[in-house]
């Protein structure tokens, strides 16, 4: 179970190394999101996030991935 942020977690099956790469990434990309709009992350950002990433690589990273969380909208998988 791979940490996105304090209220969003993802599970993760593949090459482990391009799951951990893609979840360290867009952790840190949420917590940037986070910080400059000063407001707790919310679940659909950070699936956008991960869906827009493994388009751009169309295939190459192999990661197959299950986003989860709470926001301020309920709970989300």
């Amino acid at each position: 179970i791979h940490y996105i942020s304090e209220s969003i977690r993802c599970c993760g099956a593949g090459t482990a190394a391009d799951t951990e790469f893609v979840t360290a990434s867009i952790s840190s990309s949420i917590e940037l999101h986070a910080l400059s709009t000063g407001r707790k992350p919310r679940v659909v950002t950070a699936m956008t996030m991960l869906k827009q990433y493994l388009f751009r690589w169309q295939g190459h990273v192999g990661a197959a991935l299950v986003l989860g969380g709470v926001d301020a909208t309920g709970a989300h998988l």
